[in-house]
């Protein structure tokens, strides 16, 4: 009796196990198919309460965004800012990545060795919690900038015309065939491995994520530069800079105008954190533009280290699009320390008539 009971269990077991692996080859295939166009980023793209993104790069450097006072900040950068570019940019990506196909991950995979650098973005909840943690693979490249996708796949080739000017009226050409990035990523420690479509050549430059720059008004809509040794001035757009005391024009000031035009930061602190006694002031200007707004700045000197800050103010009557940039643009200076290029400090704070 037991001799038959065990061939029936036998019969049984040998019935059962490729049913089991035709089970599991059809739960994995179904996966794949159901995750197949489903957006990678799916649990924080549809939470309101996303309060921190961070990045973790390969070279060691992390970007966090966090929001504070319903504006996203960067934490590395003394809760600065963010740049309002880059945010739009990485909530498109995280909103648009799709997932072009998932596998279970195989032991050793090589896409996700050792010898594989990658990205880490993790994003959290006003709580704190982890909503998503997801690690993306890249290849190594001469710029830290760009990341290479791990895999391609050739899009294809394309003959294409255009109207010319020459005896035969067209020229014909080849555009050359294009590569379709896919990147390799898991999220949350869910045992799939996924490729990726999507852009995730992001920077782990601080400062490239931060509200900048600094100044982006040009010569032409400057009134009057006034400093410590001398003042020039214009009474409307078409009039050459002059001098205040001799009323000669003065085009050598571009130089000077040119140093502050597009000035970007290397550092970021805010007052709380600098300390102006360590350092001396260099120089003071106030840049008034024709809208009537003040650009107070002072430039601060300590060894090969130049700082700036800035105050906004204004002339007596202005129209009510001053009024809203300068409450709008103060937010960008009050209270903040920007430490400047070396060589760009040299030439503002020396500068001569």
């Amino acid at each position: 009796m037991l001799q038959k009971h065990l061939k029936i269990a036998v019969l049984l077991l040998i019935l059962l196990v490729p049913l089991t692996i035709s089970g599991i080859l059809r739960n994995g295939k179904q996966f794949h198919m159901l995750s197949k166009g489903n957006y990678f980023f799916e649990q924080t793209r549809r939470r309101a309460d996303i309060a921190s993104i961070s990045i973790s790069f390969p070279d060691g450097h992390t970007v966090t965004i966090e929001k504070k006072d319903d504006f996203w900040r960067i934490a590395e950068a003394d809760d600065y800012f963010a740049s309002f570019a880059k945010i739009n940019a990485l909530t498109s990506l995280i909103r648009n990545t799709v997932i072009y196909r998932a596998d279970p991950i195989r032991k050793n995979d090589a896409v996700f060795s050792d010898r594989t650098k990658h990205i880490v973005i993790t994003s959290k909840d006003t709580l704190g919690g982890i909503v998503d943690k997801a690690t993306i693979a890249i290849q190594s490249n001469t710029d830290e900038k760009t990341a290479i996708a791990a895999k391609s796949d050739i899009i294809g080739q394309t003959t294409v015309s255009k109207q010319g000017s020459n005896a035969s009226g067209t020229v014909y050409g080849t555009v050359q065939p294009q590569k379709k990035p896919y990147y390799y990523a898991t999220l949350n420690n869910d045992g799939f491995l996924y490729q990726l479509t999507g852009d995730f050549a992001l920077s782990p430059n601080v400062m490239d994520w931060v509200q900048m720059p600094l100044f982006a008004w040009d010569g032409k809509q400057i009134k009057r530069i006034k400093t410590d040794n001398f003042e020039v001035y214009r009474r409307f757009p078409a009039e050459e800079l002059r001098s205040a005391e001799s009323g000669e024009t003065q085009p050598h000031i571009q130089g000077l105008i040119s140093n502050f035009w597009y000035l970007g930061a290397d550092e970021i602190k805010h007052a709380a954190n600098f300390k102006t006694e360590n350092y001396k002031k260099a120089k003071h200007f106030d840049i008034t533009l024709l809208n009537g707004i003040i650009y107070r700045v002072d430039i601060y000197n300590h060894s090969d280290e130049y700082w700036l800050s800035v105050r906004l103010g204004r002339e007596g009557l202005v129209n009510s699009d001053s009024v809203k940039r300068l409450q709008e643009s103060s937010l960008l200076y009050d209270g903040w320390f920007f430490k400047i290029n070396s060589d760009k400090g040299k030439i503002i704070s020396g500068y001569v008539l």
